[in-house]
């Protein structure tokens, strides 16, 4: 997945337009409308909060980087919505916050490197083991990756680029409460659905 791809969230909860077809006679297109925008508004809301909290209890990410991920989210006039989710991978050192380990001097090979390091110890998951990067391996088709600023680097095509590990929609993907997290949108849509209804029923809206 390249940085600069975007993955689009759909989402969509079955047998809820058929509540809002019961009462469409009683209420009429401009109330259903505003009941359908305020519904799927408080859902994307309560959607981002909950990837957010996903990201951080599953990965060793903070929830601000997995809310900088997230788009503004995009309704299908009914129903349901869409939300743009960034394909950019986090970054090893930055994102992932990596150590080094056994220091060296200054390598005049690299000189854009701040002190090599023989390994760089990283943990991308919580509660997984630290994964161990030695600078003499090779990543992401480059060659042996360095330590500059407390980012890791490696070379790849005659650029100095970044190591990057995971990005927000693989682990959305990976993480093994995702399942749980679409159960509970659902539910929490039909109770704002329901909210949104009885007001407008009372007049309130």
């Amino acid at each position: 997945m390249r940085a600069n791809e975007v993955v689009v969230l759909q989402v969509n909860i079955d047998g809820l337009d058929d509540v809002l077809n019961t009462y469409s006679a009683f209420l009429g297109r401009p109330k259903i409308e505003k009941i359908i925008k305020q519904t799927n508004l408080d859902t994307a809301r309560r959607m981002k909060t909950m990837l957010k909290r996903l990201a951080a209890n599953d990965y060793v990410v903070t929830q601000k980087w997995a809310a900088e991920q997230i788009g503004g989210w995009e309704s299908s006039g009914r129903l349901g919505f869409k939300v743009p989710l960034k394909g950019a991978r986090g970054v090893i050192g930055e994102t992932f916050k990596a150590n080094r380990i056994n220091k060296k001097r200054k390598s005049k090979k690299h000189p854009e490197a701040d002190g090599r390091a023989t390994t760089a110890s990283v943990q991308i998951r919580r509660g997984a083991g630290r994964s161990h990067i030695s600078t003499a391996n090779k990543v992401q088709g480059g060659g042996p990756v360095f330590f500059a600023g407390g980012t890791l680097y490696t070379r790849h095509r005659g650029q100095t680029v970044r190591v990057v590990a995971r990005s927000l929609p693989q682990i959305i993907v990976d993480s093994p409460t995702s399942e749980k997290v679409g159960e509970e949108m659902a539910e929490y849509m039909e109770k704002r659905l329901d909210h949104h209804i009885q007001r407008a029923l009372g007049g309130n809206i």
